[in-house]
């Protein structure tokens, strides 16, 4: 998350899930899935997500 300039909570709520994916589709190169995706979004709402 620090490549893609995400380091805390507060950073991810503010830039919100969706951007968050892209930005790492951006320098991920193990070609990060839908999971990922409703990860960071439970994060943001403060849903556990396994």
């Amino acid at each position: 998350m620090k490549q893609v300039e995400i380091g805390s909570e507060h950073d991810l709520k503010s830039i919100g899930s969706e951007n968050a994916f892209v930005k790492i589709l951006t320098v991920e190169d193990c070609g990060p899935c839908i999971n990922m995706l409703y990860a960071l979004e439970g994060a943001v709402q403060g849903i556990r997500c396994h």
